[in-house]
């Protein structure tokens, strides 16, 4: 009698667990189209730095509600993660950005604060069927108590952008930040 309820309960759990594992897979492709006038800019954006960053926060304070907070099923659309879809508006809420270009590839950028305490914005890369193929990171901003980092990109042309990224130490001597490292790289865009 016991293990009849015993297979009774792993039947309905796998049951269940493959009902929910189908509709999280329905939803996880990008359509660009129901969201396009939520971007805070339409245009292509050459240049992605600290201004870039410090723009939005002031356009958050200003208006909370302009830009586009991406939660819930839109979370999952642009991230394409479901164990990680956020649901309400926290410190680490990312917002529609920037469409940068549509065609076979499209690419947009969000701009958020990471869990390291950084802001940045990344650029999203979904191929024609709205799977997500590529995350670059295009800027940052920030960090804790005792590493701080500072990044800008400029795009190149539509296949490519180079990046140059700053690393930042705290030192008690000088109360400061003390540059440690600085990188520059050319990136590949997809397009």
């Amino acid at each position: 009698m016991e293990k009849t309820s015993i297979i009774r309960f792993v039947t309905h759990f796998v049951l269940m667990f493959t009902l929910t594992s189908c509709s999280f897979s329905q939803k996880t492709t990008f359509v660009l189209k129901p969201i396009e006038s939520e971007f805070i800019y339409s245009q292509k954006i050459t240049t992605y730095n600290k201004d870039s960053i410090n723009n939005f926060l002031n356009i958050m304070a200003s208006n909370m509600n302009k830009p586009k907070a991406i939660l819930k099923d839109l979370h999952l659309s642009v991230f394409q993660n479901p164990k990680e879809i956020d649901s309400i508006v926290t410190e680490h809420t990312y917002y529609l950005y920037n469409i940068q270009a549509i065609g076979a590839i499209t690419n947009i950028t969000v701009v958020g604060t990471n869990d390291d305490w950084v802001n940045e914005i990344l650029m999203l890369s979904y191929d024609a069927d709205g799977k997500l193929i590529i995350k670059n990171i295009m800027a940052q901003l920030g960090g804790d108590q005792e590493y701080f980092i500072e990044s800008e990109s400029t795009v190149i042309n539509d296949s490519t952008y180079r990046k140059t990224t700053k690393e930042f130490e705290y030192s008690i001597n000088s109360n400061s930040n003390e540059l440690k490292n600085t990188k520059t790289e050319e990136l590949n865009i997809p397009n």
